[in-house]
């Protein structure tokens, strides 16, 4: 009897039991899939809205420096524009300015990034030579060297208007030439008059009338210019040009270099194939010598500083000029040096 009275109860709590684990099973279920879908909206939310935690910023660096170290690796130093490895660091930069492989890298590519806005100004490509010098500057604030690139970038401006300006005026005198000899052509010839019947008069008379001493026609004046004046007379466009550019030169004009020293390597470093670079800074003074050159930067540390520091020592400079004024200006210099 007792056993009969507790098959029912067993029955009832086994089914609570299975019906409690079918439940605990489709909870499981539910939020797995709740798990799932909002992990990936989350995921989706991070990529569309950028870095908003420390976390998504270190992601976002980590992919900048694997996208810098590719292009080094498929030799995108500093170009195209927008796609190369300098940009790239320089990005990271931005949001890590304490970045040291950053910057590193940064170092280690500026004398790419400078000999090649020299071979840019060279070519005539002055554009790409101010985007790098843009970018020079971002990564190295107040070097002479992109003082100087950008004065030679200016230069090159100024001689292909020269140029510009010279050809458009022999195409002008050439037009002018071509119209005058056109209208010389066109012009008709004058018409002889007839010659007047002879007179009964007597023999020696109509001889005198019938040929007469008549002197030349005098020859029509030339209206072509001679080669000279056409060459070297600029045309009024020109003048007026250089005229409101005078007028509009600034008043502050950067401090440029006149003569320099290379620096000499160090022997130790030769014997050894050693390489580097050597970053100085230093005052211009208002003579246009130097003083006060300090290394900031040097890889390998101090095997060419002093070389360094010697040569920038025996620079000279027209000094920096505000108003007609000199002043003296602090700036840098990089030197590299390696073994060809």
């Amino acid at each position: 009897m007792a056993q009969q009275n507790r098959d029912p109860i067993d029955r009832l709590q086994r089914g609570l039991i299975i019906a409690l684990i079918a439940i605990i099973s489709v909870l499981a279920v539910v939020l797995a899939i709740r798990m799932l879908t909002g992990g990936s909206e989350l995921q989706t939310l991070t990529i569309q809205t950028g870095p908003a935690t420390e976390g998504g910023s270190r992601g976002n660096i980590d992919a900048l420096l694997a996208q810098a170290r590719t292009a080094m690796a498929e030799s995108r130093m500093v170009s195209p524009a927008g796609n190369n490895a300098y940009e790239y660091y320089l990005a990271v930069l931005e949001q890590d300015p304490g970045n040291v492989s950053a910057r590193e890298a940064l170092n280690d590519l500026y004398g790419i990034a400078v000999s090649s806005a020299d071979q840019a100004v060279a070519a005539g490509d002055l554009d790409d030579a101010v985007r790098l010098a843009d970018l020079l500057a971002k990564s190295n604030p107040n070097s002479f060297t992109v003082v100087n690139l950008r004065q030679r970038i200016e230069r090159a401006r100024e001689a292909a208007a020269a140029a510009e300006a010279a050809a458009l005026a022999r195409q002008q005198a050439a037009a002018a030439a071509a119209t005058s000899g056109a209208q010389a052509q066109e012009e008709p010839e004058p018409a002889t008059p007839p010659a007047p019947a002879p007179l009964p008069e007597p023999a020696s008379d109509l001889a005198s009338l019938t040929s007469p001493s008549a002197p030349a026609p005098a020859p029509a004046p030339s209206t072509q210019p001679s080669a000279p004046a056409v060459t070297t007379t600029p045309p009024p466009v020109t003048t007026t040009t250089t005229t409101a550019a005078a007028s509009q030169a600034p008043a502050v004009r950067e401090a440029r270099l006149l003569s320099r020293v290379d620096p000499e390597y160090p022997r130790e470093a030769m014997r050894g194939r050693q390489q580097g670079w050597v970053e100085v800074e230093f005052t211009i003074n208002v003579d246009g010598s130097v003083s006060d050159a300090q290394v900031v930067a040097s890889r390998p540390p101090r095997i060419f500083d002093r070389a360094a520091t010697r040569a920038i020592q025996q620079w000279r400079f027209e000094p920096r000029m505000e108003n007609g004024v000199p002043v003296a200006s602090r700036l840098r210099q990089r030197f590299d040096f390696r073994l060809d």
